[in-house]
């Protein structure tokens, strides 16, 4: 008769158990071992059977019941080696530190939960299978081994998503449960289920661990709303290797934080290598909304923020050093920064509001902002600012490519990029600023603006999106060994300009210039004032082409050159037009064709006084004797 009860036993668990999986197969919320262990079906029961009346059928199987022993620690001990499934249906307290060994896998079912007491510690190496409901409870700490849990839940601590509810204590419990999971095997996950997680302070996420939420959309998304004046909502302070995707963090409109997302350092160690993708910072912040200080090595990409007030000037403020004040971070090198795929929104009227921000010196570089939209109410949507932080130059790069923007309602940027040196002047060098149509509109507007204190070197400066003349950049920089590309544009240079290549427009070359190629987008013609008279530049103002003759046809420019593609020995080098016109007036150059060509004599006497020019050329030369 006992093996019949038994054989029943069996028959009814697995039953349930298949009807479980399959729920949680198409809920997605529950989170079972890979254990083949089948708890009794009693036990699903809520307690309709007395576990002390099946003696060995507990003690002997897959699975055990905590409550056949005197407590969680007794039931962990006599398990000892052997693979088990602890079933956990009610409240069980744990009031020293105990590990429970990879052989076992916690199993709470509904009502199952472990408080564990203050100062006290409570290491799981085995796996956990729970629905979303608390499951851990008291003071003390819960900490996850190597391998053992790959994903958790806030709500395993109590967190409710609501809104309504602090879920602070549940979020950072949570994280410090993985606090030192990483350090052996990177890869735990905090996994935020659809939700708005209200927050009193700020949360301080741990280092190789992953945030990841069920979307960045607003709707049906995983919000973590900040309602208080802290440094962050999210601060990656002192981290490296952190993860976040698919989320969205906020700034509450009334109690405003400082920041929504923070990056930077707590001493000289190298903070960073953190990748971001698929999240969005909205909201209303005190400060800015994104603020990056001295963190390297960072990805952050399909990356949305809409700063909508609260005080904040800036959406993405970067600088070595804690300009602002957020969170007295340490200030130091700050490169290797990738934004890909982002759109930066500033609703922010103040007149001095900037979309991306960037303080820079001799230890930023490697940083770039690529496929972007800005939208900007005031004054600039870049600036980027040279010895501000320290007093040495910026070697860069630094890279703008593929970036389009627009005013927002009733707002009216006058620059598109603010480039300036300050505190004496200053070198920025390796800055690449191409394709970015940004929009402008009314007033006296600068596309590109720089200061008397800043000097570009080895710059790419290429906007062929600039959609208006008044859009042009009406006075640029010193420029050193650069390139640059202003759509036919007329502007000024500034100061010293050395060794450049100008495409297109018409400069104007204020100071000293040294070697300057001006090239027209097409061949290369082009045009050039100012002190064009008495300084130096490599001009190249005609055309030249290659040929067999000279044009017959087709409208020239006296100096335009043919150089001959079929030279022969004693024949031409090439044809220039001495007169415009079509085809205008073509001679050969070079070779005994153009000797022959350049003798103008129409009668004897001329020929002489030609000849004997010739002879005291070559008599001053040196080649014949006096």
């Amino acid at each position: 008769m006992k093996t019949n009860i038994r054989f029943l036993v069996l028959v009814l668990t697995g039953s349930i158990y298949g009807l479980m999986m399959f729920v949680s197969s198409i809920c997605g919320a529950v989170s079972y071992p890979t254990s083949t262990a089948t708890p009794l079906a009693s036990d699903l029961s809520m307690n309709q059977y007395n576990l002390t009346d099946v003696g060995d059928i507990i003690t002997k199987g897959p699975w055990v019941d905590v409550r056949a022993y005197a407590s969680f620690s007794a039931a962990i001990d006599a398990i000892g080696t052997s693979k088990k499934t602890l079933l956990i249906p009610d409240m069980q307290s744990v009031t020293a530190d105990k590990t429970v060994p990879s052989n076992v896998t916690l199993w709470f079912l509904q009502g199952g939960k472990l408080d564990v007491s203050a100062n006290v510690t409570m290491t799981i190496n085995g796996s956990i299978s729970a629905t979303l409901t608390q499951i851990f409870s008291g003071s003390g700490t819960v900490k996850f081994g190597s391998s053992s849990v790959k994903e958790i839940y806030p709500q395993w601590w109590g967190a409710v998503g609501d809104g309504s509810a602090d879920d602070t204590t549940a979020i950072n419990k949570a994280l410090a449960s993985l606090a030192t999971y990483g350090q052996t095997d990177p890869g735990g996950v905090l996994l935020f289920p659809t939700g708005a997680y209200k927050t009193t302070s700020t949360i301080y996420v741990p280092a190789d661990i992953t945030i990841r939420g069920s979307g960045s959309r607003y709707q049906e998304s995983s919000r973590i709303v900040g309602t208080h004046t802290g440094a962050a909502v999210l601060s990656l302070k002192g981290a490296i290797d952190v993860t976040i995707e698919n989320l969205v963090i906020e700034g509450n409109s009334i109690t405003t934080p400082k920041t929504g997302l923070c990056f930077g350092r707590v001493n000289a160690a190298s903070a960073g290598s953190h990748r971001i993708e698929d999240v969005a910072v909205t909201g209303y912040f005190s400060v800015a909304a994104i603020y990056s200080i001295a963190s390297e090595e960072n990805k952050l990409s399909f990356l949305r923020s809409s700063l909508l007030g609260g005080g904040a000037k800036y959406v993405f403020y970067t600088s070595q050093s804690d300009d602002l004040s957020v969170d007295s971070l340490y200030g130091s090198t700050n490169s290797g920064i990738w934004v890909e795929n982002f759109s930066f929104i500033n609703e922010s009227t103040a007149p001095d509001a900037v979309g991306i921000y960037m303080n820079t010196g001799a230890a930023t570089s490697s940083w770039s902002f690529r496929d972007g939209f800005i939208a900007q109410k005031n004054n600039a949507y870049v600036f980027l600012g040279v010895g501000t932080v320290d007093a040495q130059d910026c070697n860069g790069p630094i890279i703008f490519e593929n970036i389009a923007g627009e005013p927002t309602a009733g707002g009216s940027p006058v620059y598109a990029f603010y480039l300036g040196g300050f505190g004496g002047t200053h070198i920025l060098a390796n800055l690449k600023i191409e394709n970015c149509g940004i929009a402008l509109f009314g007033g006296a507007l600068n596309y590109i603006y720089g200061n008397n204190s800043l000097v570009l070197d080895s710059a790419q400066l290429i906007f062929n999106n600039i959609n208006s003349a008044t859009q042009k950049p009406s006075s640029v920089f010193e420029l050193k060994r650069s390139m640059v590309n202003l759509s036919g544009q007329t502007f000024t240079v500034r100061n010293t300009a050395q060794t450049n290549i100008i495409v297109g427009g018409t400069v104007t070359i204020s100071g000293a210039s040294v070697a300057n190629l001006l090239l027209e987008a097409e061949q290369v013609k082009g045009g050039i004032t100012g002190r064009a008279g008495v300084d130096k530049f490599r001009m190249l103002t005609n055309t030249w082409l290659y040929g067999v003759t000279s044009p017959t046809s087709g409208t020239w420019a006296q100096g335009d050159i043919v150089y001959n593609t079929t030279p022969t020995a004693g024949g031409p080098l090439g044809w220039k037009c001495t007169v415009a016109g079509t085809p205008g007036t073509w001679v050969p150059f070079g070779g005994q064709a153009a000797a022959q060509a350049d003798s103008t004599a129409n009668n004897t006497s001329e020929l002489k006084a030609d000849f004997n020019a010739l002879l005291s050329k070559l008599r001053a030369a040196g080649l014949m004797a006096p």
